[in-house]
């Protein structure tokens, strides 16, 4: 891998490869670490959701910082780096649609006002796509949605 595509910034939490394979492994902490990084963790500031998540955001961090010390540590780093990679993407494609069915199953179900309510509610998720790392497609998705909403044309 190269440098560029690591970042210092990036929050590498997904727990799967590609073909959904896991391999779990206990994790010993003192107490006062265990209740200091639920608390970072409740602020919501991060993207972490647990205490494993932090843990596997460390390896990949600790993984990049060890390939730039020795050879062997670099080829392991980039086998790391690009499940890490695969992980996260598969995870945002997935969060990406269920999204999209998910708005579509409830529009379906709603009339009038309802309908251009939801609308703004999608239009807000569009608005903050960056930051839930929507697709491009999901985005055009979710636009398509919102011009059936507008005019209660039936959802196909």
């Amino acid at each position: 891998m190269s440098e560029e595509e690591y970042s210092i910034d990036e929050c590498y939490i997904h727990s799967t490869d590609k073909r959904g394979h896991v391999i779990q492994f206990r994790v010993a902490l003192p107490p006062d670490q265990y209740r200091r990084a639920e608390q970072l963790i409740a602020t919501g500031k991060f993207k972490w959701r647990s205490i494993q998540d932090i843990c596997r955001d460390g390896m990949i961090h600790r993984m990049h910082w060890a390939s730039e010390q020795d050879p062997l540590a670099q080829e392991i780093y980039d086998i790391f780096r690009v499940s890490a990679e695969v992980g996260q993407a598969l995870a945002v494609r997935e969060a990406s649609e269920k999204i999209v069915s998910s708005y579509r199953e409830l529009a379906g179900g709603l009339r009038g006002k309802e309908r251009l309510q939801l609308a703004v509610t999608i239009q807000e998720k569009i608005d903050d796509s960056e930051r839930l790392q929507l697709s491009n497609r999901t985005v055009r998705q979710l636009r398509d949605l919102i011009e059936q909403l507008k005019y209660d044309d039936p959802l196909g």
